[in-house]
C-alpha cells in the first residue's frame, strides 16, 4: 500500500512538473527578412520585396530619407512585397522590413534604398478643372493647386463660377496633386489627390458634403 501511494505521488509530481514546463514554453519573434529590394515604379511610388521569414504573420514596412535615422513605420503587408506610395519625385528613400507573429516583431532588415522617377520624365501638361460644386456658393470661388507635399503650384485662379474651368498650364506629369477652394466666406474645401499624368486633364471638382473629389 505504501508502495502505491508513493508510485502514484511521483505520477502527480511528475505531472505537474510536465504541466510547469509545459506553461514555460514561449514562442519567439520571426527572424529577419532576407532578399530586400527596392526600386521606383513612378515618380511618387517605391515597390519594395523581400524572401517569405518562416512563422511570421505578417511584415512592417519602415522608410526614411537617411540611412540611419528617422524611419517610421510607412504601412504592413500579409505577403512579401509593399508599395510605398504618395512621394516626392526624384528623392532617394531607404527602407527597412520586419516580420511579426503573436509573439512581438523580428529585428529589422539592411535598409535598402530607391530613388523615385523626375516628374520631367513624363514631360507637363495643362489642367482644366471644371467647378461642379453645388453646396459651395456658385461666385468667388478662389482654386489653388497644390502637389503631395504641400507646396502650391503656379497661381491660384480668382472667381470661379459654379459651372466654369480654372486652368494650370507647364504642370509635371507623373505626380499627386490636390486642390483647394476657398468660397467668398473664408471657408477652404481641400480635395482628394489625384495621379495626373496625360498631357490634358479635365478634372471636375465635386462637392457634396464630406471631402472633396477630384474626378
Amino acid at each position: 500500500m505504501k508502495k502505491l501511494v508513493k508510485l502514484l505521488g511521483i505520477i502527480a509530481f511528475v505531472a505537474v512538473i510536465g504541466i510547469s514546463m509545459s506553461a514555460c514554453v514561449v514562442g519567439l519573434p520571426p527572424g529577419v527578412p532576407t532578399g530586400v529590394g527596392a526600386y521606383a515604379t513612378s515618380s511618387s511610388s517605391i515597390y519594395i520585396y523581400w524572401n517569405a521569414v518562416t512563422d511570421a504573420t505578417y511584415y512592417n514596412v519602415y522608410y526614411s530619407t537617411s540611412p540611419y535615422s528617422g524611419y517610421l513605420l510607412d504601412g504592413t503587408s500579409y505577403s512579401t512585397s509593399y508599395t510605398s506610395s504618395y512621394l516626392s519625385s526624384g528623392t532617394t528613400y531607404y527602407f527597412k522590413v520586419s516580420a511579426q507573429n503573436s509573439f512581438g516583431e523580428g529585428s529589422t532588415s539592411d535598409y535598402v534604398y530607391a530613388t523615385t522617377n523626375s516628374s520631367s520624365t513624363y514631360g507637363t501638361g495643362t489642367v482644366r478643372l471644371y467647378n461642379d460644386c453645388s453646396s459651395i456658393s456658385e461666385d468667388s470661388n478662389t482654386m489653388a493647386l497644390f502637389n503631395n507635399s504641400g507646396s502650391q503650384i503656379g497661381s491660384s485662379v480668382y472667381n470661379v463660377s459654379r459651372g466654369s474651368y480654372a486652368y494650370w498650364t507647364n504642370i509635371s506629369r507623373g505626380a499627386y496633386y490636390y486642390v483647394k477652394v476657398r468660397d467668398y466666406l473664408g471657408n477652404t474645401y481641400t480635395s482628394s489627390s489625384y495621379w495626373f499624368y496625360s498631357s490634358d486633364s479635365y478634372l471636375n471638382f465635386k462637392y457634396t458634403g464630406g471631402t472633396p473629389t477630384l474626378r
